[in-house]
C-alpha cells in the first residue's frame, strides 16, 4: 500500500503530501482539477510514467525481495522520482533504472492505471467490495448467500 505520496513543484502542485490510508482511495474533482496530473506523478515515483516534477516520492509497505533486486527491504520503502535535468530513480535511496523500478512496482500497480478500467466495471467492483467488508465481519458471505437464494 502506499502510505504517504510527496509531490514538488509540478504544474499545478508547489508542494503537496497525502497521507493515505488502507481501503480503496478514489480521486474525484472537476475537470481541470489536477486528478490526472497527480495519478502521473505517483506512477512516475514508481517507474510507471514520467513527469517533469522536481520530485515525486511515494512511501510504501511493499515487501521487496533482496535476493532478486539487491536493494534490502524495510518497513517502509521510498520510491522517488527526481527531475534536475535529467530524471533519476531511486528505492531507499539506491539508483535504479526507470525498468527497474518499474518492474519492482508492477506486482502493485494493477489499480493505479489511468488507462485501464476494467477493475472498476460494476461486477469487479462489487467483489472489491465485498472481500473487502467479508474481511472485516463474516456476516456479509451469509447475507450474500441469503441474497442469492432469494433473487
Amino acid at each position: 500500500m502506499i502510505e504517504r505520496f510527496y509531490l514538488k513543484d509540478y504544474l499545478s502542485f508547489k508542494e503537496t503530501e497525502l497521507n493515505l490510508s488502507t481501503g480503496l482511495v478514489v480521486f474525484t474533482g472537476p475537470s481541470g482539477s489536477g486528478k490526472s496530473i497527480l495519478m502521473e506523478s505517483i506512477l512516475s515515483s514508481l517507474g510507471g510514467a514520467t513527469c517533469d516534477a522536481a520530485l515525486c516520492e511515494s512511501s510504501v509497505t511493499w515487501d521487496i525481495n533482496a535476493d532478486e533486486t539487491g536493494i534490502e527491504n524495510d518497513e517502509i520503502n521510498v520510491f522517488k522520482h527526481i527531475k534536475k535535468g535529467n530524471s533519476r530513480y531511486f528505492v531507499n535511496n539506491q539508483s535504479l533504472s526507470r525498468k527497474a523500478i518499474g518492474s519492482i512496482a508492477s506486482d502493485y500497480l494493477r489499480h493505479l492505471s489511468l488507462k485501464d478500467f476494467s477493475d472498476f466495471e460494476n461486477e469487479n467492483l462489487l467483489s472489491i467490495i465485498d472481500d473487502r467488508i467479508s474481511s472485516k465481519s463474516k456476516k456479509i458471505i451469509s447475507l450474500k448467500e441469503k441474497f442469492a437464494k432469494s433473487f
